[in-house]
């Protein structure tokens, strides 16, 4: 392939895809997302490894250049190559973890949905100013994992979204990947997470900790009175919620008071349960083992699909005890 030929180059880059198992509209995201992000890449795709060629090769250019250099140009001219090759290496790194989520997910069932969609270039020039940043491996890979879901579906994750990650740290991370892995939805009809339970004992160090996740802009109301409550609800009335691809019905067989204290999901928390490893079943045990405290019946129903504005299940659920 000649060096001037930028549609040898998509080939060659869009079959190497096409080999790991990366095909139709993925592929010509993820080519457009690698081109954008690195440029000519095909040949570190063939090449395994783990960047430390890359960052050895840049220690070397960076120590040629100053060799060659002047006394005073060639210290400043390595450092830059230094800080070039180092950007560099971040978004190879990012690219790798992205296209690693997308081989293990090629067979998703919704993954060619928005397939017509291309990713928007204000969006890929944002992430990579993010991507380059990214030194440490568990940012790296949250980065890897944004990329792969845009990729997925165009328009998945806000500029906001980008930022609010760049800026978060390894112990806000980590509380925000545990108190939302069982996030919820509180319209069954639709699978987006809206809301988590508040956790109790919310004072000193953890009260802290909530607040700087509000503060962030991934959660809020850690501090209002946000609930589902059925003080206004009659004998009969039912509560639903969902779980990913499960409903938790709560019914009131006669009139008593139950009230779950909740803490809403931001948009930008929402998008970011899409990368989180999900706990639904444990999530919809949790909060139905707390409607049965209460005197409601819950059951837990795997959703079959909505049609006409009506949620679809399977019944019988399995029954929650308190």
């Amino acid at each position: 392939m000649k060096q001037d030929d930028p549609l040898g180059h998509e080939i060659s880059v869009a079959d190497e895809l096409a080999r790991r198992g990366i095909k139709g509209g993925l592929n010509k995201r993820a080519v457009a997302a690698i081109d954008r992000l690195l440029g000519d890449a095909v040949d570190f795709l063939r090449v395994p490894g783990d960047g430390h060629e890359g960052r050895k090769g840049s220690e070397e250019a960076a120590k040629s250049v100053e060799a060659g250099g002047q006394e005073i140009f060639g210290p400043i001219l390595a450092a830059h190559y230094r800080e070039i090759f180092a950007k560099h290496e971040n978004r190879q790194a990012v690219v790798m973890q992205a296209l690693d989520v997308l081989k293990q997910m090629a067979n998703a069932p919704d993954t060619e949905r928005g397939a017509a969609d291309p990713i928007g270039d204000d969006w890929l020039n944002f992430f990579a100013a993010y991507a380059e940043k990214a030194a440490s491996e568990n940012l790296r890979q949250t980065f890897g994992h944004i990329l792969s879901g845009e990729i997925r579906k165009p328009g998945s994750f806000s500029f906001s979204t980008l930022r609010i990650v760049s800026e978060l740290d390894p112990g806000s991370a980590s509380l925000f990947q545990r108190i939302a892995s069982r996030a919820f939805s509180m319209d069954a009809k639709d699978p987006t997470p809206s809301a988590v339970l508040k956790p109790e004992d919310l004072r000193g160090p953890y009260l802290h900790e909530m607040l700087k996740l509000e503060a962030l802009g991934l959660i809020q109301e850690v501090g209002g009175d946000f609930a589902i409550s059925t003080s206004k609800a009659e004998a009969g009335a039912q509560i639903w919620i969902r779980f990913g691809r499960l409903l938790l019905r709560g019914e009131m067989k006669k009139k008593v008071y139950f009230s779950l204290q909740l803490v809403k999901l931001t948009d930008a928390g929402a998008e970011l349960c899409s990368i989180l490893p999900m706990d639904h079943q444990g999530g919809a045990r949790e909060v139905g083992g707390l409607m049965a405290k209460r005197g409601l019946e819950a059951s837990i129903h795997v959703i079959t699909g909505v049609s006409k504005g009506d949620v679809l299940y399977r019944t019988p659920g399995e029954a929650v005890r308190a």
